[in-house]
């Protein structure tokens, strides 16, 4: 019986950081007037590592993005997804360069081509924010603009300051990303 109170009280606790967490930035980026994009992650494939198994089933990724975008949906904020196998931390933010052979240890790398240097988890999202910015306007018609493109247009490609978000839930710091 205790074993149990235990368990709800931390599933409660959970799911209570993954609502604040989610609002945040969907009122940040209403706020902001920015759109967010988040990557679909292929979940069932991390899963089969068993080292990373407990912790990635754990983080609650799909509930998360779902939150997300719901709570995007009501604010008015756009909500764009990524495919999964868009390489957002592989990619050097600057010249576009892919680099194959970056494992997951490497946390900091340098562009071969350019000679740019990465925090991989600040360049994969970057270029989330430049996927989402890019996958947006795909979908707007020729000749129509709405305020968050005309917005968009004026401001910066790179990810926006995120100093002043909360803690995002477990891995939810790699999986999303507010950018223009």
């Amino acid at each position: 019986k205790k074993l149990q109170r235990l368990h709800r009280r931390i599933a409660a606790r959970r799911e209570d950081a993954t609502h604040k967490a989610t609002d945040a930035i969907a009122k940040i980026a209403a706020k902001r007037g920015q759109r967010v994009a988040v990557q679909d992650l292929n979940v069932a494939g991390m899963l089969r590592c068993r080292t990373l198994a407990m912790s990635i089933s754990d983080a609650a990724w799909a509930e998360f993005a779902r939150q997300l975008e719901y709570k995007c949906e009501l604010r008015g904020v756009e909500f764009v997804r990524i495919t999964p196998w868009f390489a957002s931390a592989k990619l050097c933010h600057a010249c576009g360069e892919k680099h194959e052979t970056l494992t997951l240890a490497e946390r900091d790398w340098t562009c071969p081509q350019c000679g740019a240097e990465h925090e991989r988890d600040e360049n994969a999202a970057r270029n989330l924010a430049a996927a989402g910015k890019r996958a947006a306007a795909a979908r707007q018609e020729p000749g129509e603009e709405s305020a968050s493109a005309s917005a968009s247009a004026s401001a910066s490609a790179l990810a926006p300051d995120v100093s002043d978000l909360p803690c995002p839930a477990p891995g939810a710091e790699t999986a999303a990303a507010t950018g223009l």
